[in-house]
């Protein structure tokens, strides 16, 4: 593919002959099924994590409230490292449950189309549109209303747009429950080990349990927010390499590929010169 072929494809006409249309052995009405199957098993999956994890950490921590001049401190860690673990498992849920979203608003998309229209640059094209149609608004913007670009050339984030798009969404309420938990574990991880081990005071011990928390929740959602712009990074730098941080995960979407002439070729020459 030409350098950022795909972001020319502007209009309906623009991408029809520069390559072969869409083959009959894809069935787009199975592809959006399959496409909308694997987002619901990426929510059903996240949601059973959670719920896992408040279950154990209601179990664990009402017994290890009762025994903190003991195993009780070692409680409150090994559940606030499992936490921080599935933190990280959740939020990958979250990044591909938003790219096979975007897939299928694509594949919704060629529904509109003939066949011999759909092609591999106007299938990438729609893929890129919807992605900026979603985060334009969160752009920074000037005074009177322009995008406001670096001295690199990229637009920036709004960091206060962002966070007011996705702070009340239910995605970023069910990842926040978890962090919410897995950081208060921590906080009496602290708070205990504090107190018992270096006898520290109650009122020093309970400050610095609060304090950790806190660190732990902002920490968690600026690594939140980060992989969702690093996602949309296409949106603020419209290359190649960032569209394909979301665009090789859609793989319901690679219905072209190209041939192996070229690698073949390179493989031959490899071998050639390791024999020499």
């Amino acid at each position: 593919m030409k350098k950022s072929d795909w972001l020319k494809c502007s209009t309906a006409d623009d991408c029809l002959d520069s390559k072969r249309p869409l083959g009959e052995e894809v069935n787009l009405q199975d592809l959006f099924s399959a496409c909308h199957e694997e987002l619901t098993d990426q929510q059903r999956k996240r949601d059973q994590i959670i719920a896992f994890y408040l279950t154990l950490s209601g179990v664990l921590i009402s017994f290890a409230v009762g025994s903190i001049d003991g195993y009780g401190i070692w409680v409150f860690l090994f559940l606030a490292m499992l936490g921080f673990m599935w933190n990280s498992i959740v939020l990958r849920y979250r990044i591909y449950k938003e790219v096979y979203w975007i897939s299928c608003r694509t594949i919704s998309a060629l529904y509109t189309l003939k066949r011999e229209e759909i092609t591999k640059e106007r299938v990438q094209a729609i893929f890129y549109r919807t992605m900026v149609k979603k985060n334009r608004g969160r752009i920074k913007t000037d005074k009177d209303g322009n995008y406001v670009a670096g001295k690199d050339g990229r637009l920036k984030w709004s960091v206060s747009k962002l966070v007011k798009g996705d702070i009340n969404s239910a995605e970023k309420l069910m990842y926040s429950t978890l962090v919410l938990m897995s950081s208060l574990c921590f906080a009496l991880f602290v708070g205990a080990f504090l107190l018992t081990v270096l006898s520290l005071s109650m009122t020093v011990s309970v400050i610095c349990g609060i304090v950790c928390a806190l660190v732990c929740i902002v920490a968690f959602d600026v690594q939140y927010f980060r992989s969702m712009c690093h996602l949309y990074s296409v949106v603020v730098s419209p290359d190649d390499k960032a569209f394909n941080i979301a665009y090789e995960k859609a793989w319901f979407l690679h219905m072209y590929v190209n041939g192996l002439g070229n690698f073949e070729e390179q493989r031959q020459q490899a071998i050639e010169r390791a024999s020499k």
